[in-house]
């Protein structure tokens, strides 16, 4: 993370750390927060925010909080079934690049 993506010609320009998150500055001038979360919507996105096109990032954090609003509701309402399956669907969904965006 925090590179320069030959893929998409971002290069990141400034960071610091902000505790839970590190706040960046592409050199396309668009903010960009890279969360320090180790799950795999989180990792999905971080990937996204350092290598995407503007309007991908854009897109990506829209999706991406959607995401991670269904994994929480179905870990606060959901039965323990329901639960594993909400996080394997969200697996699957990211790890297979299904969310791809760019």
């Amino acid at each position: 993370m925090l590179i320069q993506s030959k893929d998409s010609g971002c290069e990141i320009v400034s960071i610091e750390d902000k505790g839970r998150y590190i706040a960046a500055m592409r050199k396309d001038d668009l903010p960009v927060f890279f969360d320090k979360s180790t799950d795999p919507i989180s990792a999905w996105l971080n990937h996204v925010r350092e290598t995407g096109d503007r309007k991908s990032v854009m897109l990506a954090v829209g999706m991406a909080r959607g995401l991670q609003i269904a994994q929480n509701y179905a870990d606060k309402y959901g039965n323990e079934e329901e639960k594993l399956l909400i996080a394997e669907q969200i697996e699957s969904l990211v790890s297979n690049r299904l969310l791809s965006v760019g």
